[in-house]
């Protein structure tokens, strides 16, 4: 087994983490704790940024949910939270994640509780925000 593979990503644009704040509820408070931005909070990813490096599992996303290859963006005001720089550590180590409440993930199971097929996924409708990303 080799060693993990370092990756370095530029940071989130000022712009994005800007347009994340704007729309975030708890007004950049830590989500978990509900510190305020003016203590030691970070910019938190639902869905670690780190993945736009593994090609493989982002052709695998996208083709899954029909996109255009290349096209997924993980640095939106959707997939954007504010963490506690002690909770964020934690999040980033892997200790804790965040669940989607019962009702959604129900969502992507058929009646005998396997998961949707490609085309059954396909035909899922959802409220769309910002085209081809998450």
């Amino acid at each position: 087994m080799g060693l993990p593979k370092l990756v370095i990503l530029p940071p989130v644009p000022p712009e994005l983490r800007e347009a994340a704040a704007l729309v975030d509820p708890n007004e950049q408070r830590c989500l978990i704790e509900n510190r305020s931005k003016g203590t030691t909070v970070e910019l938190a990813h639902v869905y670690d940024r780190d993945y736009t490096a593994e090609k493989e599992m982002m052709d695998g996303i996208e083709w899954c949910w029909g996109i255009r290859r290349g096209s997924l963006n993980f640095d939106t005001s959707r997939n954007m939270f504010f963490l506690d720089v002690s909770v964020f550590k934690l999040y980033r180590k892997r200790k804790w994640v965040l669940i989607p409440e019962e009702h959604v993930v129900d969502r992507y199971l058929n009646q005998r509780a396997k998961p949707l097929i490609r085309p059954q996924m396909q035909a899922l409708k959802f409220e769309v925000w910002h085209s081809h990303s998450i």
